[in-house]
């Protein structure tokens, strides 16, 4: 586990670890699909999301059905709605994710 920590221009590999009050600047966050992070507290600047394997294709797939419009059936998995993030980004319809993630 990692608590308090900063991490500068690393990989860090997500997948079963526990993150507490971290701070990740410029880093490769990678996660395969196993078991999920713990990520409490952290502080993500200018990092970059990996998905690889298993966690790669759940994301494409995702895409794939939002892109086919199904939109609301890929928020309601997420367990969000298009209300939620409308008002939490201030824009309509469904944010898309910034290079800050």
């Amino acid at each position: 586990m990692a608590q308090k920590e900063t991490f500068q221009y690393s990989i860090i590999i997500l997948d079963s670890n526990e993150f507490r009050d971290t701070r990740f600047e410029h880093c490769n966050l990678v996660y395969r699909g196993g078991r999920p992070p713990v990520l409490v507290g952290c502080e993500f600047i200018q990092c970059n999301w990996v998905f690889e394997n298993g966690a790669k294709n759940t994301v494409d797939f995702l895409a794939a059905l939002a892109k086919s419009g199904a939109q609301s059936l890929v928020l309601n998995a997420l367990g969000l709605s298009e209300g939620a993030i409308a008002a939490e980004t201030g824009t309509p319809g469904i944010a898309q994710a910034g290079p800050n993630g």
